[in-house]
């Protein structure tokens, strides 16, 4: 008796389709939540119908995902130039607070070769330890370039040299110093390279034919 009850009688599922495909045109469900048992006594037009729904449904959704990633990409980049734009917003005084800075430390040099400015190399040096540690505060700090192997990301080589003492492409001098912010660097130190020689300490690996004209001798 309870199968009885339980089955569907063909008017009844024709009944059911029309109104499955009436609620998937108005959106009063998701095909999703169609449970097999409803596809029963479906006409073929019918079936038609839901697969085109399907189909649908299917393509919105990888343009809604699509959508969702394209905004979220752009709320991310939008984001980063946000920060970007705070993080370097001092970078142009810095470069004038650096000009400073090589300013002081060529007058520090000059006063530390002669006693009689003794006391003005002592002011200057205060001066220019000063302004360093108020630049550091600020994530400002020098780019290390004497010694330093060449780095084309922070030097900017404007003189070679050769120094056999030294190994090849290492930073020999340094006529401006670099400064970098926090993680960007505002300017490059300028530097001399030491650029060796090709085959100094190194011999000439013979060829063929001198091997042959040794043996032949």
């Amino acid at each position: 008796m309870a199968d009885e009850a339980n089955e569907t009688k063909p008017s009844d599922a024709a009944t059911t389709a029309e109104q499955l495909v009436r609620k998937l045109n108005d959106g009063e469900v998701t095909l999703d939540a169609i449970d097999i048992a409803q596809l029963r006594g479906l006409s073929d037009e019918e079936l038609r119908k839901l697969l085109g729904l399907a189909q649908d449904a299917s393509r919105y959704l990888d343009l809604a995902r699509r959508t969702q990633a394209e905004f979220d990409n752009y709320q991310k980049r939008a984001e980063k130039q946000r920060q970007d734009e705070a993080k370097y917003a001092i970078v142009p005084l810095v470069r004038e607070l650096v000009g400073s800075v090589d300013n002081l430390a060529r007058a520090r040099a000059s006063a530390e070769k002669n006693k009689d400015f003794e006391p003005l190399f002592k002011g200057v040096e205060m001066t220019h330890q000063s302004l360093l540690q108020s630049l550091a505060k600020f994530g400002a700090q020098p780019i290390d370039a004497k010694g330093e192997a060449f780095n084309p990301e922070c030097h900017e080589a404007v003189m070679t040299g050769s120094d056999p003492s030294q190994a090849d492409g290492v930073v020999l001098d340094c006529f401006e110093q670099g400064w970098r912010l926090k993680d960007r660097v505002i300017r490059a130190a300028k530097v001399r390279v030491n650029k060796l020689e090709e085959a100094v300490g190194e011999p000439k690996a013979k060829s063929n034919e001198d091997n042959a004209a040794e043996s032949g001798k």
